[in-house]
């Protein structure tokens, strides 16, 4: 409840004609005895001076001046439902309020540091993942780089085949083949140089892909199967006046791919072939095998069940002879199974010697 304030005596009987004396109350008590200004240290005379009241803790009484207030503020103050407060009673109050401040600042203080604390103790490990994903970019930046490869899909027998170009070490999670693993490779003769003077190294290599794609593309297409070329290179030395192509190692991605096409290759049509990639020894051994091969072909013996294998030459399946120290050996037995082959095969090799200590091991061989 607002205070009651006091007014001058001519106030007093101006407003409360025939009524008696007005005195002030504090919040509804009577003034019954006098008051000291805290501001001043005077008395309040209550005929000649105007008071207010404090409603703060001191419900002290003040001069009308001492409180700070003007004539006008003082007349507003009757019947106002605002408090009124005097300057220590504020301070008191604004100093409480600022103490309030101050705890809720340290708290905050406290909660920020520790949120800080645990940003930085969470921030090194990005940092460290920062780091090291800049290291393996440089790594990457520092790998050579290597020519496209070209992969060739086959969905059905009669919808073609689409080349697609793929960087080696992409497809799915199976490991990339050595060039050097033999069992990945293939000899394609054939394919003409293009000119090594004037014409950058990937230029060459993404031609020969190109042309040995666009070859076997059409076998591929022909027998249903798909392939993929990873990398492929000349044999020996370009020589500009040869008139002879080099072949062409050519590395596919997996060892299936490499059956399909050796199997299929005598689709090949023109001057291109075929051939598996082998070792000097190998080579050796190979030429010896078909040329005991042609001598059954030209003795008028269906060629389709004649096949080399390794270091030994089959007919239907049984084997006829192997190879031994770069010589054609016949199998122990042949004649009773198959007099003519034995005969084709026998009679041309009765000239050949053989080492005792080269066949001692080798109880199904015969001289």
């Amino acid at each position: 409840m607002p205070p009651k304030k006091k007014g001058s005596s001519s106030s007093q009987t101006n407003s409360g004609a025939g009524s008696g004396s007005k005195k002030p109350t504090c919040h509804g008590a009577s003034k019954s005895s006098g008051f000291i200004c805290p501001i001043c240290d005077d008395d309040i005379i209550d005929e000649t001076q105007q008071s207010v009241m404090c409603d703060g803790p001191c419900a002290s009484w003040l001069h009308r001046g001492c409180a700070g207030l003007s004539r006008v503020a003082f007349s507003k103050l009757e019947g106002s439902d605002n408090p009124f407060l005097c300057t220590r009673c504020c301070l008191e109050a604004q100093s409480i309020e600022i103490i309030s401040l101050k705890e809720s600042l340290a708290a905050l203080s406290s909660q920020l540091n520790s949120l800080q604390q645990t940003l930085s103790s969470r921030s090194q490990p990005i940092e460290a993942l920062s780091t090291e994903i800049i290291q393996i970019k440089n790594r990457l930046e520092e790998a050579p780089s290597f020519p496209p490869s070209i992969h060739i899909s086959h969905s059905s027998p009669t919808s073609g085949v689409a080349p697609q170009t793929n960087v080696p070490g992409t497809v799915g999670k199976k490991a990339i083949p050595s060039v050097t693993d033999r069992k990945y490779n293939i000899v394609v003769f054939g394919i003409t140089d293009e000119p090594s003077q004037g014409t950058p190294r990937v230029t060459r290599i993404n031609s020969d892909i190109e042309r040995v794609t666009e070859e076997l593309t059409q076998l591929a297409t022909t027998s249903g199967f798909s392939f993929q070329v990873r990398d492929c290179h000349h044999l020996g030395q370009y020589r500009p006046n040869s008139t002879k192509s080099r072949p062409l190692l050519v590395t596919l991605s997996s060892t299936i791919q490499v059956s399909n096409i050796l199997s299929n290759c005598h689709h090949l049509s023109g001057v291109v072939s075929v051939r598996p990639d082998l070792s000097a020894s190998e080579r050796r051994e190979r030429g010896i095998l078909m040329k005991e091969r042609w001598k059954l072909v030209n003795a008028d013996i269906d060629r389709r069940p004649i096949k080399v294998k390794g270091s030994g030459l089959y007919v239907s399946g049984n084997l006829t002879g192997k190879v031994l120290n770069g010589v054609f050996q016949v199998t122990q037995g042949l004649g009773a199974k198959a007099p003519q082959l034995y005969s084709i095969l026998n009679n041309q090799n009765q000239s050949i010697s053989v080492n005792s200590n080269s066949t001692s091991d080798q109880s199904d061989i015969i001289p």
